[in-house]
């Protein structure tokens, strides 16, 4: 039933029917390997960053691209974690144990870590962010603003 579950919301999610039906295929080698690895059977296509809303001084809403992985939505939060944790781990060296959570500071997703340590890393300030505050420039899934700008907007 899980299988279901995941293989249905994989296709829910945008990712082409091959794709899902690839990662449904392979759940069990997933769940021995870690869900992190997920983004290995992606494709390498990056992604326009995610519209969020937010209110201006005046009250009225207003759509900008989403900046850090708190403002993205459920279904690019998991993907953009996973790619955060990755790229964090290869710029800082340590070894990561789970995905950067939310609600946690970044140093907890390594092994080994605590506060006292982090603060000593050469890329503490990195370290001690809350991870719902990391910025999507630590996932390379999502093209920058300046990419998207310059992919978008060509001279004639």
């Amino acid at each position: 039933m899980l299988n279901k579950i995941v293989a249905t919301s994989l296709f829910c999610i945008g990712l082409p029917v091959g794709i899902a039906k690839g990662i449904y295929d392979n759940i069990p080698q997933l769940v021995a390997v870690g869900m992190g690895r997920m983004l290995d059977l992606l494709p390498e296509k990056k992604l326009k960053r995610p519209q969020y809303f937010e209110l201006d001084k005046n009250g009225i809403e207003r759509a900008r691209p989403a900046n850090c992985l708190g403002e993205l939505d459920d279904e690019d939060r998991f993907f953009g974690r996973c790619s955060a944790t990755e790229e964090i781990s290869r710029l800082t060296g340590l070894k990561s144990t789970t995905t950067i959570r939310l609600d946690e500071p970044v140093y907890k997703a390594f092994e080994g870590m605590n506060r006292a340590k982090a603060r000593g890393h050469q890329d503490a300030k990195l370290l001690l962010t809350i991870g719902s505050r990391v910025s999507l420039d630590y996932c390379p899934r999502f093209l920058k603003p300046r990419e998207v700008w310059q992919f978008t907007n060509w001279r004639h």
